[in-house]
């Protein structure tokens, strides 16, 4: 489920924030004051400057960094509107109230303060935009992360968004824990299963790096290999979730990049789904079965 970049012409985009900050109104948020507000500001600004070819060469380079944050986060806050907008519930009206919380800037998130929370939620809603927009129905209201339904199965998934990689163990083993706190619920009731989502782009690119490669295809390459370093050195844990009832895990990374041959700045997110049940069990089928859903996915 590695996905193409995500090319959109900067019109597009404001129209995108524009329709993604309504949507969040009709919630009942408001979102002047918030990361969110701000974005949609400096946006607007950078597009009067771009369209009118008004940007000083100071300007440039003091707008750049924070151009790039800014498509990052405004390129999410999309995607998580356009699988999640059909949707309204007061579940999921209390995530977004969560979500549009927290510092500007992703690299001034601090963890001891809680100040993270918030790009915390938006992940949970990234992963629950995807299954949506595949046609899985998101139940925001148990105590799981999320929950759907799937071949008469219900399936929990917990969400972690590591800071740091001396975390990703930590993480992974709450995640499991925490899954089989949510069968025990359960007990008795056949079908109960459980994957869990880890974040990886605060581990592979932890200052938010503009990656930079004269073409796509390259570009791709190198992504690729940085996840499957990711998974050749982590595959082990995922094996150890204490229950077979866990059988799968969705790897996540998320990150801006510049494709020189095409002048052009660019959003990449890809997903992995990996198993973490025995590839001879009966439950490799879901994950199978999940995974080219989720592949078809529109965004």
């Amino acid at each position: 489920m590695r996905k193409p970049l995500i090319r959109t012409k900067y019109e597009d985009v404001y129209n995108s924030i524009d329709d993604a900050t309504v949507w969040l109104s009709e919630h009942g948020l408001e979102i002047d004051q918030t990361r969110i507000g701000e974005y949609k500001r400096a946006f607007k600004k950078f597009l009067e400057k771009y369209n009118s070819y008004k940007f000083t060469l100071d300007e440039q380079k003091q707008f750049f960094s924070t151009y790039v944050n800014l498509v990052y986060e405004i390129q999410e806050l999309v995607h998580i509107y356009q699988g999640l907008s059909k949707i309204h519930n007061s579940h999921l009206t209390e995530r977004l109230r969560r979500f549009i919380k927290g510092p500007e800037i992703v690299t001034a998130e601090n963890p001891s303060k809680s100040t993270n929370v918030g790009r915390n939620i938006a992940f949970e809603l990234l992963i629950a935009s995807r299954l949506s927009s595949s046609g899985f129905e998101i139940d925001f209201g148990t105590k799981a992360d999320l929950t759907f339904i799937y071949n008469n199965s219900r399936f929990f998934i917990e969400c972690k968004r590591p800071q740091y990689s001396h975390q990703i163990n930590s993480n992974i083993k709450g995640a499991f824990r925490q899954l089989r706190n949510r069968y025990s619920e359960y007990e008795g009731q056949k079908n109960v299963f459980g994957i869990t989502a880890l974040s990886v782009s605060k581990i592979l690119n932890p200052d938010l790096d503009l990656l930079v490669s004269p073409n796509t295809h390259l570009m791709h390459s190198y992504i690729e290999k940085l996840l499957d370093r990711f998974h050749d050195e982590h595959k082990k844990k995922y094996l150890n979730t204490g229950d077979q009832r866990t059988i799968g895990m969705i790897v996540y990374f998320s990150t801006p990049v510049s494709i020189e041959e095409e002048g052009i700045m660019a959003h990449s997110h890809l997903i992995d789904f990996t198993n973490c049940c025995d590839i001879h069990s009966k439950e490799i089928e879901y994950i199978r079965g999940i995974s080219a859903i989720i592949e078809k996915a529109e965004i």
